[in-house]
């Protein structure tokens, strides 16, 4: 049986990252043993680790150890594979000296960014790009991108749904437009400017945001704390209308809400995107490329229960009976691999 180590790091300790939902998919492949390499935090609580990775020398010497750590686990371990789930904190000199020191084994990177914005990135994942064997991407769009910064083989691996923290809870509706997620400068301003169209136009509906980075926005915008876990499912299931918007690095594109709000069965207003449509037609998800449209949209479905019912379960039915679970996605990918 092949070996593979799966390495990763989880520093708030929440049961649905990115991270986990990867290495549970890893789990259930058949005739493969998967163990797994966490980089842990100087400290998982967040405020402290936030102080202390400020401090360089501290941080500098709590990772050179966890990357002797990764060294020694791979030397130990006879592994066929090692999955890198982003890497941010793996020196690249670790991982030449892992591709020098193992020469059998294969290498392979899963980002769940774009590595080239420095907001998401460091300098290590950069230059770590060209000594993967596989480097893995959810968007066919940084493929060209990654071979010019030498990445040798460059596989599609989108975003998909984690059946065990995914699914449909019932909910009475409390919310009329939903959208959960931390702020930045461009959602401030889509939400903000989506609450004063709607006023404009004689509307008393209020938009609820769930998450951190927000300001007041005044009485048409209602912000609240983070959703996370079955919370976040309630939160879904009880609006009527559920927006995804996308970061600057995710335009075009798709992010893990793209799945996961018809995986929760809700009624999902996106970001106008080619990728997205490539998953969801317009028949199983609402789209939006402007204010006027978004405000547009939100006065539509609002009126219409029955059809943003029918198109719920369309999309439900799809993810259902599509690939679009990390068991499937990460088969599908290894099969190249493996």
């Amino acid at each position: 049986m092949k070996k593979l180590l799966y390495v990763y790091q989880n520093y708030r300790r929440s049961y649905s990252s990115a991270s986990l939902s990867i290495l549970r998919g890893l789990e259930k492949l058949e005739n493969l043993e998967v163990s797994s390499f966490e980089f842990k935090p100087i400290s998982y609580i967040n405020n402290v680790n936030r102080v202390l990775n400020r401090l360089p020398l501290i941080k500098t010497l709590h990772f050179k150890r966890q990357n002797r750590f990764l060294e020694k686990e791979v030397q130990k371990g006879g592994y066929d594979y090692v999955f890198v789930m982003k890497g941010t904190n793996l020196k690249s000199d670790t991982l030449v000296r892992l591709k020098n020191d193992n020469p059998s084994t294969t290498f392979i990177c899963f980002n769940p960014d774009d590595p080239f914005n420095s907001g998401s990135s460091n300098q290590d994942i950069l230059d770590s790009i060209k000594f993967y064997d596989y480097y893995c991407i959810w968007t066919h769009l940084l493929g060209e991108k990654l071979k010019a910064a030498g990445a040798e083989k460059v596989l599609y691996f989108p975003f998909g749904v984690d059946e065990e923290i995914i699914y449909p809870l019932e909910a009475a509706y409390q919310y009329d437009i939903s959208f959960i997620g931390n702020g930045d400068e461009e959602r401030h301003n889509i939400i903000r400017s989506l609450a004063e169209e709607l006023k404009r136009r004689g509307h008393e509906m209020k938009v609820h945001v769930f998450g951190n980075n927000w300001p007041a926005f005044g009485e048409n915008v209602l912000v609240h704390g983070q959703r996370n876990g079955k919370e976040m499912l309630k939160t879904i299931a009880a609006s009527k209308i559920n927006l995804n918007l996308l970061r600057k690095q995710n335009k075009n594109s798709i992010n893990m809400r793209t799945f996961e709000i018809p995986a929760a069965k809700g009624f999902m207003l996106h970001e106008q995107s080619m990728e997205a449509e490539l998953f969801f037609n317009p028949s199983e998800v609402a789209y939006f490329d402007s204010i006027n449209r978004l405000a547009d949209q939100c006065e539509y479905y609002l009126k219409q229960e029955e059809l943003r019912e029918e198109i719920v379960e369309k999309a439900l039915q799809k993810v259902n009976k599509s690939e679009f679970s990390y068991e499937k996605i990460v088969r599908e990918c290894l099969k190249r691999v493996l």
